[in-house]
């Protein structure tokens, strides 16, 4: 995942979401995580991906891209009412979905409006994307109703604000994450 434009949780409700990940990295008794500590070791604060780029993008283009785009944007206000998982195999992800409204749409069809199609991911492009949050991404499916369990005990709704929109590199070595915001502008 090469790069990522995502709009960032406000930081007064984003420890809520950092909460959820704890939970689901937790150690059992032999020392194991329980479920999964991808986001913790993510370390990026938690966020809305708009569109996921093909590492063939000059950065520096997408800056300069992104900058008009979103130069209007305000902050947007959303509810984070929905935890989902999704039916896959070897792994399930579990996500957090907002109520999906007519501007949060706007921003990606906006953004994907802005850039080249080649360089969009197919799952990010208007009439297929899905906002959400990620849990997690590497819980296998035996264990996923464990993890709910788990986030359950302390999870309620939420209303929060996208108070930022970055421009995101990402890189995985191994089990290592190295993750950056090359741009990023308050809404």
């Amino acid at each position: 995942m090469p790069y990522a434009i995502v709009m960032h949780v406000e930081e007064r409700t984003a420890p809520r979401i950092a909460m959820i990940w704890e939970t689901l990295a937790q150690k059992d008794a032999d020392g194991r995580v329980k479920f999964s500590d991808e986001q913790v070791r993510f370390n990026y604060r938690p966020h809305v991906t708009l569109v996921v780029v093909d590492d063939a993008a000059d950065p520096d283009v997408l800056v300069e891209t992104l900058k008009p785009n979103v130069a209007g944007w305000t902050p947007l206000c959303i509810s984070l009412d929905c935890i989902a998982v999704l039916p896959r195999k070897p792994f399930a992800p579990m996500l957090v979905r907002p109520n999906v409204t007519a501007e949060l749409l706007e921003c990606n069809k906006e953004v994907c409006n802005a850039l080249s199609p080649d360089l969009i991911r197919p799952y990010h492009r208007p009439k297929v994307w899905q906002p959400h949050v990620t849990l997690a991404r590497d819980i296998p499916p035996e264990k996923i109703g464990r993890a709910l369990e788990a986030v359950l005990e302390s999870w309620s709704a939420f209303e929060t604000t996208l108070d930022h929109v970055a421009l995101v590199y990402f890189r995985r070595e191994g089990k290592n994450w190295h993750v950056g915001d090359l741009w990023r502008a308050q809404l």
